[in-house]
């Protein structure tokens, strides 16, 4: 019989917590979201601003990555 490599309820928190950080960018890059504009792109902001926000918007992409990664890796070794 094959069990889960870490618990459901992490995998849920895991899956959750990625989704989540996606949306956030996924809500930011959307040119038809007026409410969340992206500064310089659709709004009036020094062009540093955008700077940041793809400074942001990069790690917070690594921290999905990693999360999803460690999932992957955990399912792999589990199945081998």
């Amino acid at each position: 019989m094959v069990a889960l490599p870490v618990s459901r309820d992490l995998l849920l928190a895991e899956i959750r917590s990625a989704r989540k950080i996606l949306d956030r960018w996924e809500r930011l890059v959307d040119p038809d979201n007026a409410e969340h504009p992206m500064p310089v792109l659709d709004a009036q902001a020094p062009e540093q601003y955008l700077v940041e926000c793809l400074i942001e918007m990069q790690a917070e992409l690594v921290i999905v990555a990693g999360k999803c990664e460690n999932l992957a890796e955990s399912i792999h070794n589990r199945l081998r």
